[in-house]
């Protein structure tokens, strides 16, 4: 069955006039969700796909299925042959005169394949230029491949892994790679010093570390640190701060976020946001009149006072502020620890039914980062228009006005975070 995913494609700026767009690829950055890990496990346990089969079907990366099988410790199958007979067969044959040559010949396989069989079923001896601990640190702390440590060693391939057997190590899987060269210099922890605390961009630390942008990219995901979305330049002429404290102060004198929004130059979405931001009471169905139905509304304070979201927050190790010390956080400040679990994000949007907004406020993520984060976890998104189910069960017989807390998509967010 094949499950490729349906293509994105982007309008190119600067068409110019008469002249349609032209549609470029999808940027490298772009990954999509993660495949299904019970459809990969399906086709390479049941099926007996390879890798490389399964990646074609589901339009993925090799590398992005071996990651799957391996968060979902689907064990991996071994190229390797086995010894068809027990150990205990073996022994005996060797009692009776066999030796690796001859067991290799009988069965079809090479002499070092048969030797690994002996090592693997303790008939041979250590090898003397093979000692264990040196076996341990060269192969398994410092993660030399066979030939490198034969090189070490001063002994063949084929020595140093009938020793790894003999001493009961078990081997890599191929995919298991330890990076090189520059690679090697991109730790966790390097990556956390030059993204997080110096704030370099990704182009800049790739530079940094003379590897691709692509390659910081994907480490950045594999070490679970926050992607910052672009450069925090904010997109209107208004700082964040003084834009939440103009935006209320209109707000407050009666008049709508539609009407806020054109005097300030920005959209209504953004209005809605940095009200919210700075936990201004906000009149029921958002962009109304003051003489609009029921009390204004702080929606922090209405979401922290929902016990099954708090519930759900402490369950996932999420900071749970008081109100007064609640803000909207940084670049490189979550309430959530990272990576954000998936189960988390899964009862929030689905179970619970908040908007993606709402998510994006409790983790202390961006809208944009929490939706993305939400794809990659395989969650479908609800359609963008119309009030989520939780404020449909809090707040019903409301208009669906507030643009940035109703819908369950990303409300643009015009001077960035």
């Amino acid at each position: 069955m094949r499950m490729a995913q349906e293509p994105v494609h982007y309008q190119a700026d600067g068409g110019g006039e008469g002249r349609a767009a032209a549609e470029r690829s999808v940027p490298r950055w772009w990954r999509g969700p993660d495949p299904d890990p019970v459809e990969v496990g399906r086709l390479y346990v049941q099926e007996n796909r390879t890798e490389t089969e399964i990646a074609v079907l589901l339009s993925v990366s090799r590398a992005r299925v071996t990651a799957v099988l391996r968060d979902a410790e689907i064990p991996r199958r071994d190229s390797r042959k086995n010894c068809p007979v027990d150990p205990d067969t073996l022994r005996g044959l060797v009692r009776s005169g066999a030796t690796a040559t001859a067991v290799a010949r009988e069965h079809g396989v090479s002499h070092s394949t048969a030797a690994r069989w002996f090592a693997e079923a303790g008939l041979l001896g250590s090898d003397p230029k093979a000692d264990t601990h040196q076996l341990v640190e060269l192969y398994v702390h410092q993660r030399l491949t066979t030939r490198e440590v034969a090189a070490e060693l001063g002994i063949s391939k084929g020595r140093v892994i009938q020793a790894l057997a003999a001493a009961g190590i078990p081997r890599r899987p191929r995919s298991v790679r330890r990076p090189r060269g520059a690679r090697a210099a991109v730790t966790d922890t390097a990556l956390a010093e030059v993204y997080h605390r110096q704030g370099m961009t990704i182009a800049q630390a790739a530079t940094h570390f003379g590897v691709s942008e692509e390659y910081v990219r994907r480490r950045v995901a594999e070490a679970g640190l926050t992607r910052r979305p672009g450069t925090f330049a904010p997109r209107t002429t208004w700082s964040p701060n003084v834009l939440q404290a103009r935006a209320g102060k209109l707000y407050e004198t009666g008049m709508t976020m539609r009407e806020v929004g054109a005097r300030l130059g920005v959209s209504t979405t953004t209005v809605s946001m940095v009200l919210h931001a700075a936990k201004v009471p906000v009149r029921p169905g958002g962009g109304t009149r003051p003489e609009a139905q029921g009390p204004p509304r702080t929606l922090i304070s209405d979401l922290y006072a929902d016990p099954e979201i708090v519930a759900a927050l402490r369950r996932h190790q999420v900071r749970v502020p008081d109100e007064a010390d609640w803000h909207v956080t940084g670049p490189f400040q979550t309430y959530v620890p990272l990576p954000v679990p998936a189960t988390l994000l899964r009862e929030l949007y689905v179970d619970i039914g908040l908007s993606i907004h709402h998510i994006a406020l409790l983790i202390g993520l961006g809208d944009m980062a929490t939706r993305n984060r939400l794809i990659q976890a395989g969650v479908p998104l609800r359609p963008s228009r119309g009030r989520c189910p939780w404020n449909r069960r809090r707040y019903p017989g409301i208009e669906d006005d507030d643009p940035a807390c109703n819908r369950a998509g990303t409300a643009s967010d015009e001077w960035g975070r």
